[in-house]
């Protein structure tokens, strides 16, 4: 009897340690399961991230691409702008001169009518008098020149009436326009 206790505990023990040995194997498999199912989705989940990294190289390239495209295009504006500016600079310049010319030969013109507006009633005047037989009125001719140079503006106009090279062709230069 000994013997067959011995034998029926050994094979109690044999049969706890083959459920133990079993159950062992199921939860070995059971982590084995879960470790798979976790490198599966870490490598999934590193997949992703790649993608989404490169969808945002993509981006911030695509982006620094059309903001170095509208830094040039605004250079390109700027310096033709600055140009443009310069054109019409140029062209109010020019516009203003011949204004200031314009109204300066105006005022030539405009002083010389009066002059001879002035001039011409002082002959009307001495003429009437001839004919109406008074005292003939002498036309101080002096006095109305002095009269006429006080109503000169610029160099030239003084220039020309004093030197009686003035109007001669091979002494005639070119004077500056004054601006007023």
């Amino acid at each position: 009897r000994g013997f067959a206790v011995v034998a029926d505990e050994v094979r109690k023990l044999a049969s706890m340690s083959a459920e133990t040995g079993q159950q062992m194997i199921e939860k070995v498999g059971n982590i084995s399961e879960s470790v798979n199912s976790t490198l599966i989705h870490t490598e999934e989940s590193i997949e992703h991230n790649r993608i989404a990294v490169d969808r945002g190289k993509a981006t911030i390239e695509t982006v620094f691409q059309q903001l170095q495209s509208t830094i040039e295009t605004l250079q390109d504006d700027s310096s033709l702008l600055r140009s443009s500016s310069e054109d019409i600079k140029d062209e109010i310049s020019n516009v203003l001169v011949s204004f200031q010319f314009q109204d300066r030969v105006s005022q030539i013109l405009n002083s010389v009518l009066t002059d001879m507006d002035d001039m011409n009633g002082k002959i009307s005047f001495s003429q009437q008098t001839r004919l109406n037989n008074t005292e003939v009125v002498p036309i101080d001719y002096e006095e109305h020149v002095r009269i006429m140079k006080l109503k000169y503006t610029t160099e030239e106009q003084h220039h020309n009436h004093t030197n009686s090279n003035a109007h001669d062709s091979k002494n005639n230069t070119e004077s500056e326009l004054t601006f007023f």
